[in-house]
């Protein structure tokens, strides 16, 4: 077969892969699999409702004989257009993109179209010298595509992403061709599903709008990630605040870290917490960027567990009685300036709220704010410690008050705001079942301030439920 029998054949079939890897052999045989970066479990990938899913296509020859190295290709792949929407396909960020191919022009041939029920792709590296680059044993990314998620798929009836040999008319068949001219037909059992979740949200927010102590004394805030519905490998961003109020005092990892980090301060390639100050020496603020891996396949937070506590931020109270101060997530500190990003195996994802619009300030009270006692939130049988008894405690208030012991009644009587997990101003059956998610590490709403030390509630957070009495062990 002449070679521009073979352009012809390639050009007709247009092939295009629309999933992440392809995997190919020799004259023994070839494999063709997808995958994608954004792959959550084995052969799933998860996205967000019009948020784009990148596929990568591999070649991996595992022939070290000159002539079955890889100069060409075609390929046919289905998806489903009622939850996908095909947007492109190109050599452009892979293997081929090298100056030893065409000084860095990229294949003389490459064409990526979509067909009814799919895409197909056909390539070929270089027609007026084929043996001037080729692709001889090893893996090799050559394609990257690109879809949206343009529906969201029924629960528990993902779509798919799969090798097809009946695309076009004529039919394209996958199909790889060596130097010698020789047609490789590799198995394509490989299918990849797609679950289109719904509204996305990438978020790094406070866990309470508000806090306060005394002066001396220290606040913590706790620091959350939300990643719906992607994998995260690392995020970055800053904290601002006025000194002559409020003080950094440490940062500490909360369980959202803790439970894909094995060993801390080791497991991790880059880890920085930055204090930054102004000429004079006068505190501005923090910067904090974590990277859990450099390896797609190894730990990132997942997104079936989000929202993550990713730390306690302590911060001291410097100023005096009646102060208050703001303390705010910010992308203009350091220099260079630390941004507010969410890091996907060294893609940078775009942060988008979450509709419930969680805070990114809090607002510091040095002193006290609006009467009433000192309390504990969550600590129903006010002895210094919140567990598992306090849940059972509150849930037997709520549901069954004969079963409810008197502290507990007691407890409800002068100084409701403790039953009061989420500050929202009302106790609900979401109050208890946070807090036995947060205390058990399953992803629950962290107790709003004042906790878990004893103290006021910040301006904002249960303003009808003031404490009338409370004792602070």
């Amino acid at each position: 077969m002449n070679l521009l029998r073979r352009v012809q054949q390639l050009s007709r079939a247009c092939l295009y892969l629309t999933a992440t890897l392809l995997v190919v052999n020799t004259a023994q045989g070839a494999d063709l699999e997808l995958n994608s970066e954004q792959i959550l479990n084995p052969g799933e990938v998860l996205i967000g409702l019009n948020s784009d899913l990148t596929v990568d296509v591999i070649l991996v020859n595992d022939s070290a004989d000159p002539s079955q190295a890889i100069q060409g290709f075609q390929l046919a792949i289905a998806h489903d257009d009622a939850f996908l929407t095909y947007n492109s396909a190109t050599w452009e960020g892979t293997d081929l993109e090298t100056e030893l191919l065409r000084d860095g022009q990229g294949p003389e041939f490459y064409n990526a179209q979509a067909v009814e029920g799919g895409i197909t792709i056909g390539c070929v590296f270089d027609l007026e010298d084929i043996q001037s680059f080729d692709l001889g044993e090893g893996s090799f990314t050559i394609s990257k595509i690109s879809y949206t998620g343009s529906t969201s798929t029924p629960e528990g009836s993902p779509s798919s992403v799969s090798f097809a040999d009946s695309l076009s008319d004529p039919a394209i068949e996958n199909k790889i061709e060596n130097i010698a001219g020789e047609e490789i037909v590799p198995t394509t059992d490989s299918t990849l599903s797609v679950v289109v979740g719904g509204e996305a949200a990438y978020s790094i927010h406070f866990d309470s709008a508000a806090a306060s102590g005394d002066p001396g004394t220290s606040v913590d805030i706790g620091i959350e990630l939300v990643n719906s519905p992607l994998p995260v490998s690392g995020f970055s961003f800053g904290v601002g605040y006025d000194s002559d109020v409020v003080t950094f005092n440490e940062l500490t990892m909360g369980p959202g870290l803790l439970d894909v980090i094995e060993a801390p301060g080791e497991d991790y390639p880059f880890y920085s917490v930055s204090v930054v100050t102004d000429d004079q020496g006068k505190e501005l603020g923090i910067t904090v960027a974590l990277l859990l891996s450099d390896d797609e396949n190894s730990v990132f937070l997942d997104p079936l567990k989000s929202p993550h506590d990713l730390f306690t931020l302590s911060m001291n109270l410097t100023g005096n009685d009646g102060d208050s101060a703001e303390v705010a997530l910010t992308g203009d500190l350091g220099d260079p300036q630390v941004a507010i990003a969410i890091d996907r195996f060294g893609k940078t994802e775009e942060l988008i709220a979450p509709s419930n619009n969680p805070p990114t300030t809090v607002a510091i009270q040095v002193g006290s704010v609006s009467g009433g006692a000192d309390f504990i939130r969550g600590d129903v049988d006010q002895n210094g410690n919140v567990n598992i008894t306090d849940v059972i405690n509150m849930l037997r208030y709520q549901f069954n008050t004969e079963l409810a012991n008197e502290v507990t009644l007691g407890t409800a009587e002068t100084c409701l705001g403790v039953f009061d997990i989420d500050g929202n101003n009302a106790v609900e059956i979401t109050d208890p079942i946070n807090l036995i998610s947060y205390v058990f590490g399953l992803g629950g709403t962290r107790p709003k301030s004042p906790f878990p030390d004893c103290g006021k509630a910040g301006e904002g957070v249960s303003p009808n439920l003031v404490c009338e009495s409370f004792t602070c062990n």
